[in-house]
């Protein structure tokens, strides 16, 4: 009897994560489309991207599904453009997919520190640091990585400062030394 029990209680279980997987993907789905009409409207791009963003922070996939949807970029200002690049790149990045080219995202970078936010100059400078990391270049990802918590420090926001001491803490171990520079930087600071 408690055999049955036990059985029937796994049959619920299963179906309840059925049920939540067939809701999320619909939701996927509704999103989706919605995002792809708002994104043909030139003024609405810079909303379709926040609400990708907002996707790739729950599934990295749909969020790179979405934006491989995209296709007429050619009537994007060049700050569209650019955040559109951007995330791009975040996401590939996040899915461990190839990036582009170190130059592209050289560019990217120096459009930020002119024009961008500090989210946007601390996701450009990390993904060039990914990028020289991948490439064995160690000193100019450190580098990279060093800016990101540099921009990071001008503001009052300290959590983004973790998060990003963290990001560099995790992509530069392979180098050793730095990593505990790096470290024993946030440790004085506290």
């Amino acid at each position: 009897m408690q055999r049955i029990f036990n059985d029937r209680k796994k049959i619920v279980s299963l179906h309840f994560i059925m049920k939540r997987l067939v809701y999320i993907n619909c939701f996927s789905a509704i999103l989706l489309v919605l995002s792809l009409f708002a994104c043909t409207n030139t003024s609405k791009v810079t909303q379709c991207l926040k609400d990708i963003e907002s996707v790739y922070t729950i599934n990295a996939d749909s969020a790179y599904m979405l934006l491989c949807q995209i296709k007429d970029t050619d009537n994007y200002s060049e700050h569209e453009l650019m955040q559109y690049r951007l995330l791009k790149n975040r996401i590939k990045c996040t899915l461990r997919l190839s990036l582009d080219k170190a130059d592209d995202i050289e560019n990217l970078v120096e459009y930020f520190r002119n024009n961008g936010s500090v989210d946007e100059k601390v996701a450009s400078e990390y993904i060039l640091g990914v990028i020289y990391q991948d490439n064995g270049d160690a000193p100019q990802s450190l580098d990279c990585f060093n800016k990101c918590i540099s921009y990071v420090e001008k503001t009052d926001e300290t959590e983004m400062l973790a998060v990003a001491g963290e990001s560099a803490l995790s992509e530069v171990s392979m180098l050793g030394e730095p990593k505990i520079a790096i470290r024993a930087s946030f440790k004085s600071d506290e």
